[in-house]
């Protein structure tokens, strides 16, 4: 132990450069979790060719065990195509647990459950009679554990939608800043990554939600691009997107507030298509 506080120089002997190497990895710093998002509230919303998509997040902190865990509860449509989340994060942002029901003429509850190196997927319907009962309570269940590959320890294990909450890190502030993280879909694993592009002047016209000040005009903000490779066997077809929105991905970073003021991407019977932010709460201000 007195070793990991001695500088890290030692003659070139294999012995004794490999108890270097060793002693130089006791005193790297572990990697720091990404601040807390800035916002609690963010709404998106664009019409094209007579069809809307919309999204719309909601984010809560709460105390479990001694840690700050996010909670996440959000909706998307496309058209008459309407899912609900509920998703919690850990203060790293790695996804503890999700969960997506369906509304409409197929519904359906998917649910993941993670557990160090596999996850546990469950699958609900509602048998005869059932419609009418909350998801949970639908006896139509299959369960699935599917195990983990090897993982880079030093990334989280997101989501989708935690894509969305690594973007407001303050430390991709600049060109050529980027994070990684892995994001787990249905059944899909993929290495992800956040690269600042550029800078830009983005015109906004954002609602602050309980404040009469709005966020208007041209903002100063950053280009993020996502870009996201397999990782391991691919059970699924490809189905990696934010927000709804495939590859190929971009969000503008508001650089003030680190919130995103819009998500460009592929979406289902619109093609290309911008959501920009129509509405938002600050994270320290009024409810």
């Amino acid at each position: 132990l007195r070793g990991a506080r001695m500088t890290c120089l030692f003659p070139a002997t294999s012995l004794r450069t490999a108890a270097a190497l060793l002693l130089c990895l006791l005193t790297l710093p572990a990697a720091a979790a990404p601040p807390q998002p800035t916002w609690t509230l963010l709404e998106f919303e664009a019409s094209k060719l007579w069809v809307t998509a919309r999204a719309e997040l909601q984010l809560t902190a709460e105390s479990a065990g001694g840690e700050t865990l996010f909670r996440l509860d959000a909706e998307a449509a496309v058209a008459s195509n309407t899912a609900r989340y509920e998703e919690v994060f850990g203060p790293d942002l790695s996804v503890r647990s999700r969960q997506r029901v369906s509304v409409g003429n197929n519904r359906r509850m998917k649910s993941w459950q993670y557990d160090g190196a596999q996850v546990t997927r469950e699958r609900r319907e509602p048998a005869a009679g059932e419609v009418e009962l909350p998801p949970r309570e639908w006896s139509e269940v299959r369960r699935q554990v599917q195990a983990l590959p090897r993982l880079d320890p030093a990334l989280p294990l997101t989501s989708n939608h935690g894509i969305v909450l690594l973007a407001s890190d303050p430390r991709l502030d600049q060109t050529g800043n980027s994070s990684e993280a892995y994001v787990h879909t249905d059944f899909n694993l993929y290495r992800v990554k956040l690269a600042v592009t550029g800078e830009t002047s983005e015109p906004v016209s954002v609602e602050l939600a309980g404040d009469s000040t709005d966020i208007t005009g041209d903002r100063s903000a950053l280009t993020i691009s996502i870009t996201a490779e397999p990782v391991g066997e691919q059970r699924d077809k490809p189905d990696f997107d934010v927000l709804g929105l495939s590859a190929p991905i971009t969000l503008v970073v508001d650089s003030e507030t680190r919130i995103p003021l819009a998500v460009t991407g592929k979406a289902p019977r619109l093609g290309m298509t911008t959501l920009p932010l129509r509405r938002a709460r600050l994270h320290n201000g009024p409810t």
